[in-house]
């Protein structure tokens, strides 16, 4: 395609979404991309087959971020194969308390204030848990900075690709993110882009590229849902659910006891 084909203008739904999301109340649903929705299969089976195209029950497909009123909740959706799919919590933000879910019935619950305490340890590192209320890094050309990953640069606009609609080449906006050494060299850039189908985005695809090296595919998104509608479900505690304290390194942690907190009820409450 010639350089003429390419504008520099982002596609008109792009300042709409960037809004949304600054907003603070939104709603994002994605599928993962084919490679990384194989790679979860493969994880899944244990094994190494052409597993394109495949369902394999158990398999995570994709995933949904909600934001509303300072709460935040991540869940992950589960492949049933022809059963369909469930969608899983696995981290909830409300009120400056953290909900890290094992199941939908159950969650460990931890305050800003107590995760400043070095001897929690339940389930591994916190700081990678609450990162996934993060925006995902395929979507970061939307986020405003302290929403997403800062070890990512804020992303510039390079330029828009109309697409072809007779090659079914799908029309989209590319941004690009620097990371430079203490030095000022270029250590590798970060590329997006961001397709639209029909108006409304579709697909975001995320690559980086060292010096002199071509574009590696890193994480990529389909089937992608921006909206400010948010489904009041995922952004509540899920009813019937108990919520335990997280483990603070004492003597119940010792003896394998869980403190059972509260059982949610309707509409989130205890």
């Amino acid at each position: 395609m010639s350089v003429s084909n390419f504008v520099h203008a982002e596609q008109l739904e792009a300042e709409k979404y960037r809004q949304i999301v600054a907003n603070g109340n939104y709603y994002i649903e994605y599928d993962f991309s084919i490679d990384e929705q194989k790679e979860a299969i493969l994880n899944k089976m244990g094994e190494t087959r052409d597993v394109i195209g495949a369902v394999i029950a158990g398999a995570e497909r994709g995933g949904l971020l909600a934001s509303q009123n300072g709460k935040r909740m991540k869940k992950m959706i589960i492949s049933h194969g022809i059963f369909g799919n469930s969608i899983i919590p696995e981290i909830y933000y409300a009120d400056h308390k953290y909900y890290l879910f094992s199941g939908e019935d159950k969650a460990i619950m931890a305050t800003e204030e107590e995760l400043k305490n070095p001897r929690i340890t339940y389930n591994g590192d916190w700081e990678q848990h609450r990162a996934k209320l993060n925006i995902p890094e395929p979507l970061i050309p939307f986020a405003p900075k302290g929403t997403y990953d800062d070890a990512i640069p804020e992303p510039k606009f390079v330029e828009s690709n109309p697409g072809n609609a007779q090659e079914k080449k799908l029309p989209y906006d590319k941004y690009q993110a620097t990371v430079y050494s203490a030095a000022g060299t270029v250590l590798y850039d970060y590329f997006f882009y961001i397709y639209y189908k029909e108006g409304k985005i579709d697909s975001a695809m995320l690559y980086w590229q060292a010096p002199g090296k071509q574009e590696k595919f890193y994480k990529g998104f389909s089937k992608i849902v921006i909206t400010a509608d948010v489904p009041k479900k995922h952004i509540t505690l899920p009813e019937g659910c108990k919520v335990y304290q997280v483990g603070k390194g004492d003597m119940d942690d010792l003896l394998g006891n869980k403190i059972l907190l509260y059982k949610v009820g309707k509409e989130g409450g205890k």
